[in-house]
């Protein structure tokens, strides 16, 4: 399995590489915008650091093109800001950080779900927010992102369109290969976290509550009867505490491919 990390305008301030294994680093890989790999690589000199698109490209475009880079049929796509954990026992919410050991059994479980389910696509890490509710055996056909192991060849399935949307992104693909009639699962024994919404580098060189807002009403259009919209509204979320945010029907959407 490779890890392939996005990353953008954070050649300092990267969390993720330092949070994986050094046996996993070695088949790790950061991309970053050309004109941005100098001072990554500069930064970060015992990482493997390519470039493969320019600031200005999508989201979804840099992802394609990582995968297609990738010489493995498993790869993990994952954001550049995380701390992963794991629940000191599968059945009860509480975490620990993982460990060593603790990514050994991730790699582990992740193979097994990719080997007993050859229409499976895809398996996500969940996020810490909200794996209290999850199921120990995890969940089928849900949302699944930021970091997120990928079938390559069903990834890249040539009637998948990485490029139609930024941000949200992510929910189109998923959207579309469940609608295409593949299968995904979320982990709950395993999770990621991240210091906040909109930090700056990443995302938030072009995500603003416009470009969220139109994002959203785009993976409704593309997606009718699969996604609504709504209103976000919290205190904790900065300036993107009240925002455009869609409720998604994953399950429902996998139905519809049928069998």
């Amino acid at each position: 399995m490779q890890i392939l990390i996005p990353s953008r305008s954070r050649p300092k301030t990267m969390v993720t590489p330092s949070n994986i294994p050094e046996k996993y680093l070695a088949n790790t890989t950061v991309y970053v915008a050309v004109e941005q790999k100098g001072d990554y690589q500069a930064a970060n000199p015992s990482l493997t650091i390519k470039s493969v698109t320019t600031l200005n490209d999508l989201l979804g475009r840099k992802l394609e093109q990582m995968a297609k880079d990738a010489t493995d049929e498993l790869v993990m796509l994952c954001d550049d800001d995380f701390v992963f954990f794991r629940r000191s026992d599968p059945f009860e919410p509480q975490l620990r950080k993982m460990e060593d050991d603790d990514w050994d059994d991730m790699v582990e479980a992740i193979e097994g779900l990719f080997a007993k389910n050859s229409n499976l696509y895809g398996v996500g890490v969940s996020m810490r927010q909200g794996n209290n509710r999850l199921e120990p055996e995890g969940n089928a056909n849900t949302r699944l992102n930021g970091c997120i192991i990928y079938r390559r060849s069903m990834f890249l399935d040539e009637r998948v369109i990485h490029d139609r949307m930024n941000p949200m992104n992510d929910f189109d693909v998923n959207l579309q290969l469940l609608r295409l009639g593949f299968d995904n699962h979320l982990l709950s024994e395993f999770c990621y976290n991240q210091g906040g919404t909109n930090a700056p580098g990443g995302s938030s060189d072009y995500r603003t509550l416009e470009t969220q807002a139109v994002s959203a009403h785009r993976l409704a259009e593309l997606h009718p009867g699969f996604v609504n919209i709504r209103q976000k509204e919290n205190k904790t979320g900065g300036e993107f505490g009240n925002r455009t945010e869609v409720t998604v029907f994953w399950k429902k959407a996998r139905a519809s491919a049928g069998a």
